[in-house]
């Protein structure tokens, strides 16, 4: 929670940045997903993988800033560990990419350093090398089909766009229309809203940011696993949650702090962000419960 803060303040070169670092924290620490990636042991190295990536990606950001060749060789060693913990940690080398693009943004350097990526790139290979000549359990999902691409970007938009997906269920209702439709028609123009917010206000570097962390993260599941894998599987959204949050973040802060700011919008989006994270912790506590009840017999 502490290091998403740390990197929601970074990217947001605003004056609202401490803004934008309080409520990405605040619905990281109650992320609606993150019920599945907590309770079970075997599900223990999804935290585990997002605290390596993140901690990789905040070394990585200050060793360009400060041009420290120690904080480098310590960005490069926890990206050469997080393949170690989960498949995700093979994307590694794409987030420092995308730190390298966001500096790039922010006029921090005249062009992207390219190096860092490409050693990255080659760990992350080497990982992959490696791992491919350990006999493990065999999934036989195939390669992914048209289909199979829009169901799961569905399920990965509605999180995504998770505190009004909800919103769906009336489309539904309303309109007799399928799960699909309803969540895009829903979805996709209140993202744009999101993005072209950010833009005029001059967060193109968290718009960016927060979307690659989100797609990059996504990547793994979206293109090796089945959909039944994935619908089944609230856990795979936990390590892209750190983009989520933070363009979610970085859209309230805005809509709470402006140039014309008012005790109106301020107040509006105090009482959204509360909603949000009231209702999330009620359901992870929900969730949790059920795990600790159905925990009973097998302890008996």
């Amino acid at each position: 929670i502490a290091l998403t803060a740390v990197l929601a303040s970074w990217v947001d070169t605003s004056k609202r940045r401490y803004w934008t670092a309080a409520v990405a924290a605040l619905l990281f620490g109650a992320f609606p997903f993150a019920y599945q990636a907590v309770p079970w042991i075997n599900n223990f190295f999804y935290p585990l993988a997002n605290l390596l990536l993140l901690a990789m990606t905040a070394v990585y950001w200050q060793a360009r800033v400060r041009g420290s060749n120690k904080l480098l060789f310590l960005a490069f060693l926890l990206l050469f560990l997080a393949p170690f913990e989960i498949e995700y940690g093979l994307m590694g080398s794409g987030l420092l990419f995308t730190v390298e693009l966001v500096l790039w943004l922010q006029k921090r350097q005249p062009y992207p350093w390219l190096t860092g990526p490409l050693i990255g790139l080659l760990l992350n290979v080497l990982f992959l090398v490696r791992s491919l000549t350990i006999p493990k359990q065999s999934y036989n999902f195939g390669l992914p089909t048209p289909g199979r691409l829009l169901l799961i970007s569905t399920y990965f938009l509605q999180g995504l766009m998770y505190p009004i997906s909800p919103l769906a269920l009336w489309v539904m209702e309303l309109t007799g229309w399928g799960d699909v439709a309803a969540i895009w028609l829903v979805s996709i123009p209140a993202l744009t809203v999101i993005i072209i917010t950010l833009l005029r206000k001059g967060q193109g570097s968290l718009a960016f940011f927060s979307l690659a962390w989100f797609l990059l993260l996504n990547l793994p599941a979206l293109v090796f696993v089945d959909f039944t894998y994935v619908v089944n599987s609230p856990r795979l959204l936990y390590p892209p949650g750190v983009g989520i949050v933070i363009l979610w973040g970085g859209f309230l802060a805005i809509l709470a702090i402006s140039e014309q700011r008012t005790q109106f919008r301020f107040a509006l989006a105090a009482l959204i962000v509360v909603l949000i994270v009231g209702f999330s912790a009620r359901f992870v506590r929900e969730r949790n419960a059920q795990y600790l009840l159905a925990q009973e017999p097998v302890l008996q």
